[in-house]
This record gives C-alpha cells, structure tokens and sequence, in this order.
C-alpha cells in the first residue's frame, strides 16, 4: 500500500485568516517515505508585510512585488495536492489560511 500525502508550510503577513494574507506556500509530495515533488511560490498580499515577518520570514515587499496573486497560486497549489492528504506542523493555522 502506498504512503502518499502532502506536507506543506504557509508563511503569511499575520496570524489571522481573515484579516491577513499569505505570503509563501511551500510543499513536498512524500510517497513511500520519499520525497517526490517540491511546489514553492512567493505571493503578492498588496500589502506591506511588516518588519516582525521580514524578520520572521526572511521575505521582504520587494521580493513579493512581482510575485503572482493568490488567485493564480491556489490553483497550481491544489493542483500539485491532488486528493492526498495534507499534513505539517501546526496544520490547523496553514489550513485556515488555505481555506
């Protein structure tokens, strides 16, 4: 039987879902103990991140300045997942962004 499922990090500009954004989403596809596929991609929030997740993070405005939308990444993200499980830590944060 196949071990298969998704663990993925979110980085975002708060830790509230429903007033900040995501900022990065990060993953890999394990099967079988092994990791088989990265997904990684900056996003736009259009708006400043702030100097406590600069720090954080390591992400600066400039580098999300280009960076695509959410609305572009989400797809390619849920795409990369297919039906396999996600997991990580404190996966209940990453979640509530994701959603």
């Amino acid at each position: 039987m196949a071990d298969t499922y998704v663990a993925v990090d979110v980085e975002t500009t708060g830790l509230s879902p429903k007033t900040d954004r995501i900022i990065e989403i990060g993953a890999v596809k394990v099967e079988n103990g092994v990791v088989t596929d990265c997904f990684s991609r900056l996003i736009n929030p259009e708006r400043h991140v702030g100097e406590f997740v600069e720090q954080l993070t390591g992400i600066t405005d400039v580098m999300l300045r280009d960076a695509p939308l959410i609305g572009q990444v989400l797809p390619e993200f849920l795409d990369f997942c297919g039906a396999y499980p996600l997991v990580g830590h404190n996966i209940l944060f990453d979640y509530g962004f994701l959603k």
